[in-house]
């Protein structure tokens, strides 16, 4: 089986752990809201369902019950290429809130 990489995906201003008014800088971003209003989703479940068609294990955490709901929203649909493509281009070395987990070492 080997190891699994986990993701878990923020919702709150990064090393704050309180919510905040602004969302991350990838659930604003552009290209992540088209893909939301192309598949009648949130930019949040787009990142969800992006980390888990990467073969990520996803640990969403809220204790919001309309979040809660959002989250598991996202088995109900899938990333085409495209889609995949465009979001993998928004990579960005300073937009991390952690290492890199292609290249850390765990």
């Amino acid at each position: 089986m080997g190891v699994r990489r986990s993701s878990v995906p923020a919702q709150t201003e990064p090393g704050t752990g309180s919510a905040t008014t602004q969302p991350p800088h990838c659930l604003a971003d552009p290209v992540v809201g088209e893909i939301a209003r192309k598949h009648g989703k949130t930019p949040a479940q787009v990142i969800i369902r992006w980390r888990l068609d990467n073969d990520l294990i996803v640990i969403p955490k809220s204790v919001t019950p309309s979040r809660i709901r959002e989250n598991i929203g996202v088995f109900d649909f899938k990333l085409d290429a495209g889609d995949l493509d465009r979001l993998a281009a928004l990579d960005s070395a300073d937009g991390r809130i952690g290492p890199d987990p292609n290249t850390a070492d765990f």
